[in-house]
């Protein structure tokens, strides 16, 4: 299994690369760090100008990020990560509560010598990056984009108990509940070819770890402090089922925040709806750069 899963991370790797030069993007690389605790992160580094960090959410690899980095890297220089546990990153046995994540994407920012980069977070990276901004302020970045992450526990309570139930299911049968899980990110129709690649990348992530980071994102979730802390530009893309996250959001930084609504799009709003998207992010960027 181990072998199956190398082969094909290789074979993403190589396609991905492939892609990027045929559309002529410059300066296509995959890499990695290794953290003070000795463990690796994984990323693509795509593009040259200004950098844009892509996080995925929870099972995801940086790959889910395809029509932002093929989009995006045209014009920016584009990192896709693979947080610790996930994709091919290292999967040590502890190190995953929001905190532990956000400090590796501090040493990933430091050790790539990114400056002011755009942080998008998806899901479960949402609230990564605001424990970022918990521990490290934003003055090292240029805004964060906050992709349907839940952002208060009280505000959408039906949402919580989803989770509670599908941290159930997925102990019971890890396999079925990952390909109801990844059927439910779209509106649109994906094929069974995508599901079985982003099924594969999935079951990468050790089962523990799995449990641990989604048991977190449902339990952890206050973020009072992260608020008190953000000056930069935020914006929040979110779908409808998350309108009373978003207008918690907006009691709470005012001014600071835009809100974004995906009425026609699910969780992985940025993949029903990638033209929407990748403009945004690019009238984010142009809000801050000269």
């Amino acid at each position: 299994m181990t072998k199956t899963f190398a082969r094909s991370s290789q074979f993403l790797v190589f396609g991905f690369l492939s892609l990027f030069i045929s559309v002529g993007i410059a300066n296509a690389k995959t890499g990695h760090i290794r953290t003070a605790d000795g463990t690796k992160i994984h990323y693509q580094d795509i593009g040259t100008g200004s950098p844009i960090l892509l996080i995925p959410g929870w099972l995801m690899t940086g790959a889910v990020w395809k029509l932002q980095i093929t989009e995006l890297a045209k014009k920016y220089r584009v990192i896709a990560v693979d947080p610790r546990g996930q994709g091919a990153s290292d999967k040590p046995r502890t190190g995953y509560l929001p905190e532990d994540r956000a400090r590796d994407y501090q040493e990933l920012v430091d050790k790539l010598k990114l400056k002011k980069p755009l942080m998008v977070g998806w899901s479960t990276g949402a609230g990564e990056l605001l424990r970022y901004v918990e521990q490290f302020g934003d003055d090292n970045i240029g805004g964060l984009v906050l992709v349907d992450g839940l952002i208060s526990r009280t505000h959408n309570p039906e949402i919580i108990s989803t989770l509670e139930l599908l941290l159930i299911t997925f102990q019971r049968d890890r396999s079925a509940a990952t390909e109801a899980f990844l059927k439910f990110l779209t509106k649109k129709p994906q094929t069974e070819d995508a599901i079985a690649m982003l099924k594969a990348d999935a079951l990468k992530t050790p089962t523990d770890a799995a449990v641990v980071i989604l048991r977190d994102e449902i339990e952890l979730i206050d973020f009072s402090e992260s608020f008190k802390k953000i000056k930069k530009p935020v914006v929040f893309a979110y779908t409808p089922q998350l309108q009373k996250n978003a207008d918690y959001l907006k009691e709470q930084l005012g001014d600071r925040v835009q809100l974004h609504r995906f009425a026609n799009a699910g969780h992985a709003l940025f993949i029903d709806d990638p033209k929407k998207f990748n403009q945004l992010l690019d009238e984010t960027i142009g809000s801050y750069v000269n």
